[in-house]
């Protein structure tokens, strides 16, 4: 037997000895909206930066939810939603095949994580994609560092 927990269970049974995470990537193989279910408490009053990969209704068909389920709990704790080129993901979106599979998720309100999506997300992909000419790897890597570097700052 495995012992199943939450996120928010984790985190308060943690409290005294770590940080709230600013930064959370999920590839959970479709089960990511549990996931964030169970880090309801933490997104709604931590501004919690949260990268995850999410197949859409082939994820929703596995695990027992659908498009509308999806955004209702984005809403319900106040996330816009961006792909992983920084436009927004909305409904609408749910059944374009050709968005990709992995997401952004940030507070609506938190204004910092919005002008990053908006101005600066954008100029890192930019430039990344321009040094991917000499080097996919390299271009990527430096990606993660100049991201994890902005979210850290």
């Amino acid at each position: 037997e495995v012992p199943c927990t939450t996120i928010d269970d984790e985190l308060d049974r943690l409290q005294a000895t770590c940080a709230v995470p600013r930064f959370m990537k999920l590839d959970l193989e479709g089960g990511e909206l549990h996931a964030l279910m169970g880090a309801r408490r933490m997104l709604a009053h931590e501004q919690t930066f949260v990268v995850f990969e999410n197949g859409r209704q082939e994820s929703a068909d596995v695990y027992g939810y659908n498009c509308r389920d999806w955004f209702d709990f984005m809403r319900s704790v106040k996330y816009d939603v961006y792909d992983l080129f920084a436009r927004p993901f909305g409904p609408g979106e749910w059944t374009k095949h050709e968005i990709p599979w992995y997401f952004i998720a940030v507070p609506s309100s938190h204004v910092n994580w919005a002008h990053f999506m908006d101005r600066e997300y954008p100029s890192l992909l930019d430039a990344t994609a321009a040094r991917c000419r000499s080097s996919r790897a390299r271009a990527g890597r430096d990606l993660m560092k100049r991201l994890m570097a902005r979210l850290w700052s």
